[in-house]
């Protein structure tokens, strides 16, 4: 697992601001990860990156604690999120892969699941954007959020209709003269299922596996920054030309750009992962390496910021 952390001021203490996505119900792991990352709920702040729910054992346990945040978790939906929300007003059915039932004859189903309804797809603050996927090429920033509150509109007062449609893996190409349900099925599938894209940014869903055995004409998800469009082969690649990206980012923002501190990550064969305190600051709290096993590092809650 990895974490880093954007710090501020805030009354003279210093807070902090994790993300962590992919938690998927494995409430222990998520503990493990907050104690180790040393969160503290009553001062810092949590993005959730979607998939709160579904293939962990503690699905209903991870809800609750998240409500209990308050408004110190930042929430954007998953596909297991929206799945459990459409198999609870019947426009779905339960998977045999699925772990969702304890949530569904919870005594608090209904505060919890009205609770899951209202979040949000993408979540914009500071520059920063979050979602639990990615976002098409074709989308500047301002029009990903208005598609992602359109969607989320359509969630709250008719999610029935919305999840009716929801299901498929088509259209793969946006198009200003998509349908309702077409275009809110394209929106979903990209900020909450895109894994590949054809090499002219289309959505490719059809492909599960890892990014490097992938066939030829697919990428991983492309990187627009600032007008510059990157294929990232790594997260450490993208560290990289973020920072390559800094002096070109305009005065206004270069402020923001420095408080995140961007640390080195690490990559060996063997899928150990450590974080290094950045440069020159040694009293950051990341000073000590932390390394997972290998073991670890697979179908656990991964963090970063």
């Amino acid at each position: 697992m990895l974490c880093s952390s954007r710090v501020r001021k805030d009354r003279g203490y210093g807070v902090s601001t994790f993300a962590v996505g992919d938690i998927q119900g494995c409430y222990d792991a998520l503990r493990r990860l907050l104690e180790r990352i040393s969160f503290r709920p009553a001062v810092d702040r949590l993005w959730i990156a979607g998939d709160l729910v579904n293939r962990g054992p503690d699905s209903l346990r991870v809800l609750r604690w998240a409500r209990e945040l308050g408004d110190r978790a930042v929430v954007v939906l998953g596909n297991h999120d929206l799945h459990l929300l459409a198999v609870a007003c019947g426009a779905a059915r339960v998977r045999p892969d699925d772990t969702l039932q304890e949530i569904l004859e919870a005594p608090d189903r209904d505060e919890l699941l009205g609770w899951l309804r209202r979040q949000r797809l993408m979540h914009q603050e500071d520059g920063i954007a979050m979602v639990h996927a990615g976002l098409l090429p074709d989308w500047p920033i301002t029009r990903a959020l208005e598609l992602a509150r359109e969607v989320e509109r359509e969630l709250r007062e008719t999610p029935r209709r919305l999840f009716e449609s929801m299901y498929g893996d088509e259209p793969s190409r946006w198009s200003d003269a998509l349908g309702r349900a077409e275009r809110h099925r394209l929106v979903i599938n990209a900020m909450t299922r895109m894994r590949m894209l054809t090499r002219s940014g289309d959505l490719h869903l059809g492909y599960p596996g890892a990014p490097s055995e992938a066939p030829a004409g697919l990428v991983s998800r492309l990187v627009k920054f600032n007008g510059f469009l990157r294929l990232p082969r790594s997260l450490a690649d993208f560290l990289v030309e973020l920072e390559r990206a800094k002096p070109v980012l305009g005065r206004h923002r270069r402020k923001r750009t420095r408080q995140f501190i961007l640390r080195q990550i690490r990559f060996d064969r063997q899928l150990k992962l450590e974080l290094l305190p950045r440069r020159g600051d040694p009293k950051d709290r990341f000073s000590q390496r932390h390394s997972a096993r290998p073991e670890d590092a697979i179908d656990q809650p991964f963090a970063f910021l």
